[in-house]
């Protein structure tokens, strides 16, 4: 039963990496659209790090517009995919647009600590 288990958790993360690459493909041949462009990982890096200073706030005034501009960052990003692309890529790519903000975040991370040599993580 383990093995079976294991082999359905490996079979549903390459199917999930599968249909990440094909909504990628499917944007660039069709319609000439990258979904996790460099904009797009730039705005899910500044709304983790507003996201981050929501939750460790206290006052809910400020809290509330820090959420608010994760929501409008996040907006933004499926509307851009909207206009470039179609609904559903929209929609399935916000999923994926999310893992790869947090994906380029560990890398900008790695290369931060490889190429100064910084201890830890910032």
């Amino acid at each position: 039963m383990t093995v079976l288990t294991i082999l359905a958790y490996i079979l549903g993360f390459a199917l999930f990496v599968f249909i990440g690459f094909a909504l990628w493909q499917y944007g660039r041949e069709n319609y000439g659209f990258n979904i996790y462009g460099l904009g797009t990982v730039i705005r899910g890096l500044i709304s983790y790090v507003a996201l981050y200073f929501a939750i460790m706030i206290d006052t809910p005034d400020d809290r509330l517009v820090l959420l608010i501009i994760v929501g409008v960052l996040w907006l933004w990003t499926f509307v851009l995919t909207l206009i470039r692309t179609n609904i559903l890529i929209a929609v399935l790519a916000l999923i994926y647009q999310a893992i790869a903000a947090i994906g380029f975040y560990f890398l900008l991370n790695q290369a931060v600590r490889i190429f100064y040599g910084v201890k830890g993580k910032f």
